[in-house]
């Protein structure tokens, strides 16, 4: 491992919201190391404010390896470290923080005599050095000699100072076959305990896994093929949960049948250890032209649903990434299709909604328009109750960069190119007139659009609906003499397109 030099950061710029609003950073920071493409899988925060961010950093074709940064809390690089060696298909696909201030990756690594794929956990020291760094695999069920091929594909230091690692595992004599395997280590890598589940021609994998209060572990993934029968469908078509005891025993695992054609992406844990998950949905799963959408659940501890929530947007959409927030809301994070560019070509951009608790929706924030592909991997709630995310960021014929965006707690940022807060090509497009603004008494809001109605809601900087008003047609009026004075948040959707504007109350 070295420490290298910063070859490429962007600029960021600082902000403070308004008095309504605790005063929160936000940032939009793009990372090229030494010149290769590089690529952020997962972080988290880290005490100072900063954050540590893992994934792969590319040298050549199947030399990719193990990436970790860390950054101060305006999303400046501190330091970076990679493998000076030549590494085959390493790549950390979660990262946490110990107690004592070091840093666990879990990933999957090729870099071994037998050329297999491993999972892998790296722990490092504050600075980034490797302490250790361990492979896990088992012998073939169906092929002598052969070793299975197991993917961590996230991870968690735990509550009773031990590491959690989950993924898939194939074995080589099983023909397009996953199964989930769940690995408790202690803190030098030594296997505690091991859960696996085996099911033949059926692709079933872990994509998350959290910590409940008490100890126990709630992973959710996707099964091809139903898990408890011997239907066979087109597939994916079930998200599953599974719970497991702090010593390895399983307490339930679930098939998520609400509506069908569905699978689980990310899981959170609330307050009162009931389950918040992202995952995605297909209308018509028969119809190779079928698009997928974005589905958002929540149930109590033991499975069950509470609520779910099916959200279309742009051509397509995936819910990537969930997490709560001191009060139980929820940050949804998804990524869709966005509008074409001027040569009819998608590009991936990114969409934050906040839910209450309740599942009352709070607001929305679609950061995109640019034809430029911003694909997103974790989500976390930030110290200052607002939210970051990263990802990889790509322009044809140019780098993929890493990136890390920090915004307010109503999804507000600073952002650069490839971004457009508050999808203002498409608040163009429905054209919003909203006048005075400022105002003090009586505010008007018309639409363009005379052919069409549309439904309005006035929230406040926390997020909270203070005004909602439904089937518009072409104008509104309303008071503001009971606001105080400040600023407020105005959605309007008319259709598939949406506006989101400030008001200004000033009295």
């Amino acid at each position: 491992m070295k420490h290298l030099n910063l070859i490429v950061l962007i600029a960021i710029n600082c902000i403070t919201t308004n008095a309504f609003c605790q005063q929160s950073i936000v940032f939009d920071k793009q990372y090229l190391f030494d010149g290769r493409n590089n690529y952020i899988k997962d972080f988290k925060q880290t005490p100072d404010g900063g954050f540590i961010c893992g994934g792969s950093i590319g040298f050549a074709m199947f030399d990719e390896r193990f990436l970790l940064f860390k950054t101060d809390s305006l999303g400046e690089v501190e330091w970076y470290k990679y493998q000076d060696s030549v590494s085959v298909n390493s790549d950390l696909w979660a990262v946490d923080i110990t107690k004592t201030g070091n840093y666990v990756g879990f990933g999957i690594t090729q870099e071994n005599p037998e050329w297999h794929q491993s999972g892998a956990i790296v722990m490092y020291d504050e600075t980034g050095d490797t302490l250790w760094s361990k492979q896990y695999a088992f012998n073939s069920l169906f092929v002598d000699g052969e070793k299975t091929r197991i993917f961590f594909n996230d991870g968690k230091y735990t509550r009773d100072n031990s590491l959690i690692a989950a993924g898939c595992i194939q074995d080589p004599g099983v023909i397009n076959a996953h199964n989930p395997i769940v690995v408790k280590t202690n803190l030098v890598g030594d296997t505690l305990w091991t859960w696996r589940l085996f099911n033949v021609d059926n692709t079933i994998v872990i994509e998350s896994i959290d910590e409940t209060n008490e100890g126990d572990y709630i992973a959710v993934g996707r099964a091809d093929l139903p898990i408890n029968d011997n239907k066979v469908t087109w597939a994916p078509q079930r998200g599953f949960i599974v719970k497991l005891s702090p010593n390895g025993e399983l307490i339930f695992l679930k098939e998520w049948t609400d509506i069908d054609y569905n699978y689980f992406t990310d899981v959170a844990i609330n307050s009162n250890n009931e389950l918040v998950i992202s995952g995605v949905y297909w209308k018509h799963p028969t119809d190779d032209n079928s698009t997928y959408h974005t589905l958002l659940v929540k149930t109590d501890s033991i499975g069950e649903t509470i609520f779910y929530k099916q959200i279309e947007y742009g051509k397509n959409c995936a819910g990537i990434g969930v997490v709560t927030d001191n009060s139980d809301n929820i940050c949804l994070m998804t990524m869709f299709g966005a509008p074409e560019d001027s040569s009819g070509v998608w590009g991936f951009e990114v969409l934050l909604q906040k839910y209450y608790d309740n599942g009352n929706f709070g607001w929305e924030k679609s950061i995109g328009g640019v034809y430029i592909t911003n694909w997103p991997y974790a989500i976390v709630s930030t110290n200052d109750d607002g939210f970051a995310f990263c990802g990889l960021y790509s322009i044809a014929n140019d780098h993929n960069y890493s990136w890390v965006v920090k915004t307010d707690s109503l999804g507000n940022g600073n952002y650069q190119q490839g971004w457009i807060n508050s999808i203002s090509k498409i608040n163009i497009d429905l054209g919003i007139n909203i006048y005075p603004n400022p105002v003090s008494d009586i505010v008007t809001v018309e639409t363009l659009h005379s052919n069409e109605n549309f439904d309005m809601w006035v929230y406040d900087l926390s997020g909270r609906n203070i005004m909602s008003f439904f089937n518009i047609s072409e104008i509104k009026t309303f008071s503001v003499k009971d606001l105080l004075n400040g600023i407020y948040i105005i959605k309007i959707k008319s259709n598939d397109r949406v506006f989101t504007g400030k008001l200004s109350v000033k009295h």
